[in-house]
């Protein structure tokens, strides 16, 4: 029936104007399916059922963000405890999108022996993982040896620019192999100014979100705060003052498809720290409604998603979702800022450029690229 009511597959254009040496325009569209034709007339708690199975590739997060959308609007209550186990699965989730771009999209890109491994063991073994805390902190601790071996990269002096690349240089492990193959190939590809979206700013950006998205029936497709764009994922997420362990800040003025890479796999390691450590699932919830309408926003693996609803006669009429690709990939968003100047030899490289730099941002739909010559 979902795929009947709303096309479920969404898509990135990129089109590029190529001198034959580098980009010298860029323009970038993003269009994901949105479920106010499904949801339209319903209660808003059908929303929580009907959303997970509609959006797979992210199907928690969006039951997290309508779960907490239905309570906020209902009873004032942001988090209830039946969000609770839901975090969990978020959680888990994220790790599995960290897992499978790593072990298996990355391999792939890299001509590296895919290791699929641990997000088979974790898509088998969920359910129990959910429900027994001794067996996710087995099974964590299990995967962490797996890739990052007794060094792992969380350890590492954070001070020291060379800790990363002596851990990549020297661990016998998959995963430090992979890295071995891609470092080459992914520095300076999409470098650009960086701007993540700045700690929090959560309730800020869901009140001016709401204001434009009852105005602007466009606005899901290109976000924006004041005229500013925003960066998400994991390499926003740890931009805070931090360092990456390359010696580069996160937060400095420019990044790369490298950084974003090694960004993931730092996070995956605390997350499954976090699980083996049995730490709570976290993940910033954050609302914001007024009468007629509710705004809510949790982190999940790609950044910031944003649910909207608008209701009458406490029946959805307007429902509308913001997803962390629409900021990546807004006509003025970070894939456009890595194109513009991208240089490349030939067009068999400029696309191949292109493809890392697009798999570095992750959008949650495929993408396709037009290259024109000047």
């Amino acid at each position: 029936m979902a795929s009947a009511d709303v096309p479920v597959e969404g898509s990135v254009r990129i089109q590029v104007v190529w001198d034959g040496a580098r980009v010298d325009a860029a323009r970038v569209t993003s269009r994901r399916p949105q479920p106010q034709s499904l949801l339209h007339g319903r209660e808003l708690v059908d929303a929580s059922v009907i959303l997970p199975r509609l959006y797979s590739i992210c199907g928690d997060a969006q039951g997290v963000a309508a779960m907490a959308l239905e309570a906020l609007t209902t009873s004032g209550e942001l988090d209830p405890p039946a969000t609770q186990p839901w975090r969990e699965r978020l959680r888990l989730e994220t790790v599995r999108e960290h897992l499978w771009r790593l072990g298996l999209d990355w391999a792939q890109a890299a001509g590296f022996e895919p290791f699929p491994e641990p997000v088979k063991s974790l898509l088998s073994a969920r359910e129990g993982l959910l429900e027994d805390r001794d067996m996710a902190a087995g099974w964590a601790r299990q995967t962490r040896d797996a890739l990052f071996g007794t060094a792992r990269p969380a350890r590492i002096d954070a001070s020291v620019p060379e800790s990363l690349q002596a851990w990549i240089e020297h661990a016998d492990t998959p995963l430090a192999g992979l890295l071995r193959s891609l470092a080459g190939r992914l520095e300076g590809v999409g470098r650009a100014r960086f701007s993540p979206l700045p700690s929090g700013c959560a309730e800020w950006l869901l009140a001016d979100a709401a204001r434009r998205l009852r105005s602007d029936p466009d606005y899901h497709w290109r976000p924006d705060v004041a005229g500013q764009v925003f960066e998400m994922g994991p390499a926003a997420r740890s931009s805070g003052g931090a360092r990456l362990n390359d010696g580069r800040r996160v937060s400095g003025p420019t990044m790369d498809a490298w950084t974003r890479v090694v960004a993931r796999v730092f996070e995956l390691e605390r997350l499954l720290d976090a699980l083996e450590n049995h730490r709570p699932a976290m993940g910033e919830l954050t609302g914001w409604r007024d009468e007629d309408a509710a705004v809510v926003s949790v982190e999940m693996a790609r950044g910031v998603l944003m649910h909207w609803v608008r209701l009458e006669a406490g029946r959805i009429a307007d429902y509308r979702i913001v997803a962390p690709t629409e900021w990546n990939f807004h006509p003025q968003g970070a894939c456009r800022e890595g194109l513009l100047g991208m240089e490349a030899g030939g067009e068999q490289e400029l696309e191949e450029r292109v493809r890392l730099h697009v798999m570095a941002l992750d959008p949650c739909v495929r993408h396709e690229l037009e290259v024109s010559r000047a």
